[in-house]
């Protein structure tokens, strides 16, 4: 999984020693494919490399799988809803994604911000997500967790941990917020990010599914075998790579 962005080559009036100091830091890393890329002062500079051969389009306008680095947007977007008056930080998750259905105390306590936090008490990931999973785990593990299973296990899970009194990184959570903010404006998830986040930006470029042929960056093995992409299912909002994935 590579967490960069395609971006144009070497813009006019990069400094030299910066491009010098990427292609040095490239040079090190052992991996098929290597893009790496620093902004400053509205000047970009990527170096591009690998083991891998070049395929038909530049490594340096491919679309690549942005992973957990794509969490940023399911936060940015609940902090635009709250500026607009139609969210709250202090909101209770389930409230908003199932009100009226029987909801396990210490999961009622859970906000919007213990979500963004990963201070909500919540497992990386669901309890009853490994056994469907693990016989598929370098295939498509997400495939058979679709959105439903994704809220019935969040109504019925059970905190680590008081919300708001420690941190534990959740993949989990992040995906129930993705499933809040969808609910509680009647938006799909999709729409929801394209209207509030990627038009107002104009990141024409990024996209939650494949890009145009070629134009998406295959994964890749250690020793150079390419990877298939991963479908995340109901878990797209907190960036795992895969064929509904976060692509720049």
């Amino acid at each position: 999984m590579t967490d960069v962005t395609a971006a144009p080559v070497t813009a006019p009036g990069s400094s030299a020693t910066t491009a010098r100091l990427l292609a040095e830091a490239a040079g090190r890393i052992d991996a098929p494919d290597v893009v790496l890329a620093i902004s400053r002062g509205g000047v970009r500079t990527v170096h591009t490399g690998g083991s891998a051969e070049p395929g038909p389009v530049a490594r340096e306008h491919l679309h690549y799988e942005l992973g957990s680095a794509s969490k940023p947007f399911a936060g940015l977007l609940l902090a635009r809803l709250v500026a607009q008056g139609r969210l709250r930080y202090e909101d209770r998750a389930a409230d908003l994604l199932a009100p009226g259905l029987p909801v396990h105390p210490s999961v009622r306590r859970i906000t919007l911000r213990h979500l963004l936090t990963h201070t909500s008490g919540l497992p990386g990931l669901p309890a009853d997500f490994y056994p469907q999973a693990v016989p598929r785990w370098s295939t498509d593990p997400y495939g058979n967790y679709p959105a439903d299973r994704v809220v019935r296990a969040f109504l019925r899970a059970r905190p680590r941990h008081r919300p708001g009194t420690r941190w534990h990184y959740s993949n989990f959570a992040v995906s129930v917020l993705g499933h809040t903010l969808a609910a509680a404006t009647g938006t799909p998830w999709e729409v929801l990010l394209h209207q509030q986040m990627l038009a107002p930006l104009g990141l024409e470029s990024t996209l939650l599914r494949p890009g145009p042929d070629s134009t998406d960056a295959t994964g890749h093995r250690r020793d150079g075998t390419p990877l298939p992409a991963l479908d995340t299912g109901a878990s797209r909002q907190r960036g795992r790579c895969g064929r509904r994935r976060w692509t720049c």
